[in-house]
């Protein structure tokens, strides 16, 4: 499946970028399909590393944070 905006949503108002900002993205996809490199490209500009991401995929759901947003945004297991 391709990434649809339509199932992204910001849950933090503030533009303070030294603090983590909380995002939400579900779909039919795999959460291995979901965090694919890449596959989060089109909101790039709305992460940074750090952010944090509750993804809901056909086969689960789980917590996720931003490693990279260059060249391909990257997400990863919630560091504690």
């Amino acid at each position: 499946m391709a990434f649809s905006i339509d199932r992204w949503a910001r849950h933090s108002s503030h533009k303070n970028d030294s603090v983590p900002t909380l995002h939400s993205y579900w779909e039919a996809a795999t959460l291995a399909d979901i965090g694919a490199a890449g596959y989060l490209n089109a909101v790039a500009d709305d992460l940074k590393i750090g952010d944090a991401l509750l993804v809901k995929g056909s086969d689960g759901t789980a917590m996720r944070q931003v490693t990279a947003v260059t060249p391909d945004v990257t997400i990863g297991a919630l560091a504690a």
